[in-house]
């Protein structure tokens, strides 16, 4: 599938430390949901075992 995204979102994904692997990955197999102004919205979980603004954190939740 061939995903675009958008300039101002890739600067959120990196703020919110989200890669385009797993942007695309959660909408080719993630849940998806409704989200607002009848849009639809894609969510997965990912392994994560890090550390992320001083928390530790065992899997890492991606929604697009």
């Amino acid at each position: 599938m061939n995903v675009i995204i958008h300039p101002r979102a890739r600067e959120r994904m990196t703020e919110r430390g989200a890669t385009a692997d797993e942007v695309e990955a959660a909408i080719e197999a993630g849940e998806r949901f409704a989200a607002r102004l009848g849009r639809c919205g894609f969510r997965r979980n990912f392994p994560f075992e890090g550390t992320w603004r001083g928390r530790t954190y065992g899997i890492k939740q991606v929604e697009v």
